[in-house]
């Protein structure tokens, strides 16, 4: 019966540090989850939209915006925020009805909004000293035209201040890393870089990374779960093998004693006859 001990013991700690891990992975996608609703909750209300991009937003759920239409690494998305503006929350509208009766809708509401019309010909812009934005960024598929438009002639240069007394080609629009914008007009922009509707490619980024980690730690809580219950199964078993072993056991135990009782009887009554045997003549 060691034996069974030794591996009833093995098992339990095994079990028991599985389920440690359970409850690790369990506290781990509760917070995903709980941080998954709060990202989707700010998303439906419209944070950080203006009044009239939550109002078009509200009528037509399915509406998208500019800042939804492409995915951009963390290192560049000021970059891109500085470079779009407000655009950034342009309504892609694909059809004229799209926009010719929700512009009636903002005049009713006294609000205004941006709509994205998708152009039939793009213009190619060219500026040697910059690398274009549109090569930064990641289109959803089936938008790459409709993003190259929007970010058609935009670049990305190390110093605003190496091109300020520069005319640029027309079309032409340069960003930085530290936040500065300077176009073809001769328009400088620069100060803090929290423009209306920064926020929104980062929010979306950590909505796309809040998905994966749900999909992810979810998977590994059924691996766990299932780890657990095959310990448990292989516990049960073993303790069930180990309540057979000592039930045969006793049983042995058990015919043990009947054969020495029986071995006793046999004794006694070998040792009778041999006595009746010395009685005879």
């Amino acid at each position: 019966m060691e034996e069974w001990s030794l591996l009833h013991q093995a098992k339990s700690s095994a079990l028991k540090q599985q389920q440690n891990l359970q409850a690790n992975v369990r506290q781990k996608l509760e917070k995903a989850r709980s941080m998954k609703e709060s990202l989707e909750e700010l998303q439906s209300r419209g944070e950080g939209y203006g009044e009239g991009t939550r109002l078009l937003l509200a009528d037509q759920q399915q509406r998208q915006i500019a800042a939804d239409l492409l995915r951009v690494d963390e290192r560049y998305e000021t970059v891109v925020e500085i470079a779009l503006g407000e655009r950034l929350q342009a309504v892609l509208a694909t059809e004229l009805n799209d926009y010719t009766a929700a512009l009636a809708r903002l005049d009713g509401h006294q609000a205004r909004a941006t709509f994205l019309i998708p152009s039939a010909e793009i213009p190619e812009y060219s500026f040697a000293s910059g690398r274009p934005l549109f090569d930064l960024v990641l289109p959803l598929e089936g938008k790459e035209q409709i993003v190259k438009q929007l970010l058609g002639g935009v670049f990305l240069v190390e110093d605003i201040s190496l091109y300020q007394r520069q005319s640029l080609p027309v079309g032409v629009s340069l960003v930085d890393p530290h936040g500065y914008r300077l176009d073809w007009h001769g328009l400088l922009s620069g100060g803090d870089t929290r423009v209306r509707g920064s926020g929104l490619l980062r929010r979306q980024r950590q909505l796309d990374d809040i998905y994966k980690t749900v999909s992810t730690t979810e998977d590994e809580y059924r691996v766990a779960s299932d780890t657990c219950e095959q310990f448990e199964e292989e516990l049960l078993e073993i303790e069930e093998q180990r309540s057979y072993g000592l039930s045969q056991q006793h049983r042995l135990e058990l015919q043990l004693v009947e054969l020495g009782k029986d071995d006793q009887g046999i004794k006694a009554e070998e040792e009778h006859l041999n006595r009746r045997l010395e009685l005879v003549p």
